[in-house]
């Protein structure tokens, strides 16, 4: 790993919604990586969760390695009813988990998702998606609706060099892709 690896992730991370944030005591939530300053990270939080918040970790995916950030809390002002404006500084970021990763085949088909459980999607409605990539363990793919981290679904796919693809999933993160798609990594659940 190169010394700017940790910077480029970092610096990747503003406009992320969906990135997985802990704790100094253990309790998990999502934000919005909003903006960053030099090593001031702005994120945007649930305002009920940021009460005594002295650390937070957050856990976010950059062309596939995974990364663990940790800031200190700096302070936090009101952003809307329900989001507060939190100003972290880093203290350190390191590769997560390296070496765990199972391998991923590129994919690039079309494909379809029905949702089973979703915030601002209806259940049963079926959407078009581009799957990127798969694995043993999780999928990768684009579209142009709401998905929101902790959504559930099932994935069908043609594969051109491998069985078809169908299997439950659940939307782990989501960042903004080009032509205002979403790219969603999945965690696969069951497959067949």
């Amino acid at each position: 790993m190169s010394e700017s690896e940790p910077r480029a992730a970092l610096e990747a991370l503003p406009g992320r919604e969906g990135v997985l944030a802990v704790t100094q005591d253990g309790e998990e939530f999502h934000v919005k990586a909003d903006g960053l300053d030099g090593d001031v990270l702005t994120v945007l939080a649930p305002r009920l969760k940021v009460g005594g918040i002295d650390t937070l970790t957050l856990r976010f995916s950059v062309s596939d390695r995974t990364w663990q950030a940790q800031f200190e809390f700096l302070d936090a002002e009101f952003h809307s009813h329900e989001l507060a404006a939190v100003r972290l500084a880093l203290r350190s970021i390191e590769p997560l988990g390296q070496g765990t990763r199972a391998p991923r085949m590129s994919a690039k088909a079309e494909g379809k998702l029905r949702v089973i459980e979703a915030r601002n999607v209806l259940a049963r409605n079926e959407y078009p998606v581009s799957v990127e990539d798969v694995s043993a363990s999780g999928l990768r793919f684009t579209c142009d609706f709401d998905v929101q981290p902790g959504d559930v679904f099932t994935v069908s796919v043609d594969l051109e060099e491998r069985p078809s693809l169908h299997s439950r999933a659940v939307a782990v993160s989501v960042e903004p892709a080009p032509f205002g798609r979403k790219l969603v990594r999945a965690r696969i659940d069951r497959g067949s």
